[in-house]
C-alpha cells in the first residue's frame, strides 16, 4: 500500500454514506462500500460484526482487509452498491406489472452506479464500514489507517432503523427477527468481547427488549467502546449533530485528519447520501430538524433509551436532548 488506508466508520444510519460520498467526490477517491456486508461479499460472513483484540493473529482477516485497502475487492456489492440477488429476475413473478418495473429500476440503477464507479477503479480507494466499529483498534495496528469515526445519536439511529424497516417490510422490526438476534447473538456469545466489556453488562441479554431497547442496545455495543478507545489514543470522534450544525468546519476537519487536500463544496455536502431516510431526500440536510427523531417516540419509550445509555455508562447523549451532553466518553 502506498498510502495510509482510508476508513470511514460507524454505525449504521449515522451518516457514513453522506460523509463517504463528499469526501470521494471532491478528492477523486474510489468509495468501497461496506466490503463486510455478508448480503453482498461471500468472504465477509466470518468477518462482519467481530471484535477482535488489537494484538490478535487473524491471517485470513488480514489477507481480506488487504485486498479491501488495496481496492481488490471484485465483488458487485462494494463497488456498486447493488445486491446481486436483487438483479436476479424471479420467473415466477416476472408477469406482474410491479415485479417487472421494480426489476427494470434496479437494473437502470445498477448501470448508472456501475458506469459511474468503473470511472473511478484506478483512483484512491476511500472504504466504508458500517460493521468494523469492534475492529478499529485492531485495523490501527495492521494497517494504520487514517480513520473517520461517526457516531449519532442512539435515539435518532433506532428511530431511522424502525423507519427504514416499515418501509421495506411494511412492519417494524421485530428485534426478535433473524437478522437483528444474529447480531445480538453474535455479541451476546463472543467470548472474548464478553471477557473484556460485556462481562459488565451481561445482565441486560436475560431481560426482554422491545425493538426500541433492542436497538439502543445495539448502538451501545458497537459504539462506547470503540468511542472511548479511539478518544483514548486522542483521535477524533465526528458527532454527526455537529456535522449537521456546521458542516464546512467538520469537513475542513475531516481533510485535515485524512490528509486530503479538497474540502468538499456545499452542493455535495447537502445532497443527501444514497443511504438517506425519505425525509431527508425531501430536504436540505442543513436544514433537517435535529429533533425529528425525538417525535418517533412516545415517553415510555424514550425512557427505555435512556434507560439503557445509563445501564452502560453513556455520557456523551442522554434520550432526551438531540445534541450531544458530552463530547467525551467515560468508560466505567
Amino acid at each position: 500500500m502506498v498510502h495510509n488506508p482510508l476508513v470511514i466508520a460507524g454505525s449504521g444510519r449515522s451518516g457514513t454514506t453522506w460523509v463517504l460520498d463528499a469526501l470521494a467526490e471532491a478528492n477523486n477517491l474510489r468509495p468501497v462500500f461496506e466490503p463486510l456486508n455478508p448480503d453482498g461479499v461471500n468472504e465477509a460472513k466470518d468477518f462482519c460484526n467481530r471484535y477482535v483484540r488489537e494484538n490478535e493473529y487473524e491471517p485470513e482477516l488480514k489477507h481480506f482487509m488487504e485486498k479491501v485497502f488495496d481496492g481488490k475487492v471484485s465483488y458487485i456489492w462494494p463497488n456498486t452498491r447493488s445486491l446481486p440477488f436483487k438483479l436476479r429476475p424471479n420467473i415466477l413473478h416476472m408477469t406482474s406489472w410491479d415485479y417487472n418495473y421494480n426489476l427494470l429500476s434496479r437494473y437502470k440503477k445498477f448501470c448508472i452506479q456501475y458506469t459511474n464507479y468503473l470511472r473511478k477503479k484506478s483512483f484512491r480507494p476511500i472504504t466504508k464500514f458500517i460493521r468494523a466499529n469492534l475492529m478499529l483498534d485492531w485495523l490501527s495496528a495492521n494497517f494504520n489507517p487514517r480513520i473517520i469515526f461517526l457516531v449519532r445519536h442512539p435515539g435518532a439511529v433506532t428511530a431511522s432503523k424502525i423507519a427504514a424497516s416499515k418501509r421495506k417490510y411494511g412492519a417494524v422490526w421485530d428485534f426478535y427477527g433473524s437478522d437483528i438476534q444474529n447480531t445480538l447473538s453474535q455479541y451476546k456469545n463472543d467470548r472474548q468481547l464478553h471477557k473484556d466489556y460485556l462481562y459488565k453488562y451481561y445482565e441486560i441479554f436475560s431481560k426482554e427488549l422491545s425493538p426500541v431497547s433492542g436497538h439502543a442496545l445495539i448502538w451501545c455495543i458497537e459504539n462506547i467502546l470503540p468511542i472511548y478507545n479511539l478518544q483514548r489514543k486522542k483521535n477524533y470522534v465526528f458527532f454527526y449533530e455537529d456535522i449537521i450544525k456546521n458542516p464546512e468546519r467538520e469537513f475542513e476537519r475531516m481533510v485535515t485528519m485524512l490528509d486530503l487536500e479538497r474540502t468538499p463544496d456545499k452542493s455535495s455536502v447537502v445532497r443527501p447520501s444514497q443511504q438517506a431516510s425519505f425525509e431527508m431526500r425531501n430536504e436540505s440536510i442543513a436544514e433537517l430538524q435535529l429533533t425529528r427523531w425525538v417525535k418517533s417516540f412516545n415517553q415510555q419509550q424514550l425512557e427505555e433509551i435512556d434507560m439503557m445509555l445509563k445501564f452502560f455508562n453513556v455520557t456523551i447523549y442522554n434520550a432526551y436532548e438531540p445534541m450531544p451532553v458530552s463530547r467525551t466518553q467515560n468508560l466505567i
